[in-house]
């Protein structure tokens, strides 16, 4: 048996795409032709980090008992009257981007919080407040095998951007 030489790290937006299920297996075909790792971020991978820091939606004081939903799709459905985007684009980090499109657009009032300044974010959110990139803040995250790690910046924020952080604290 070859030892792998090579690694190809899908991101959790494949588990989005139309054609899945055809790409991985043609990711299949290539790691038994080539003997390659293949390693799939998961989806909602953040999650244990927002577990460790008691941040789910059933483990906030307000939060209704037995409520363990954080996002669903069904969601988009029954649009709501207010939504804070924060670090999401809604046509490209949501499953099903029309109806994140349709009920944000049907919302008195729409939040984003981005690092990108994107056309289509302008269209959608009444007021978008700028946040520094992933290299231009400190933090920690839970790594896939379930370490804590700990980053610092790279720079300080520019311009008017603000840690995402300070943003939520005021």
């Amino acid at each position: 048996c070859m030892q792998p030489n090579a690694c190809i790290i899908l991101g959790q937006h494949l588990a989005t795409h139309p054609q899945y299920y055809s790409l991985k297996a043609i990711l299949g075909w290539i790691d038994k032709a080539c003997n390659i790792n293949i390693i799939e971020v998961p989806h909602a991978s953040n999650a244990s980090g927002a577990a460790l820091a008691f941040m789910l939606p059933h483990q906030l004081p307000f939060s209704k008992k037995g409520s363990d939903k954080i996002v669903s799709p069904a969601q988009w459905e029954q649009p709501l009257n207010a939504y804070w985007l924060h670090d999401i684009d809604p046509l490209l980090d949501v499953n099903n981007s029309q109806a994140a499109s349709k009920a944000l657009s049907q919302a008195e009032f729409v939040v984003a919080s981005t690092s990108f300044d994107c056309g289509h974010l302008r269209e959608m959110a009444d007021i978008i407040l700028p946040i520094a990139p992933f290299g231009e803040t400190s933090g920690s995250m839970i790594n896939l095998l379930g370490q804590w790690q700990s980053y610092q910046a790279c720079d300080k924020p520019m311009a008017e951007n603000r840690e995402a952080w300070d943003i939520l604290l005021e």
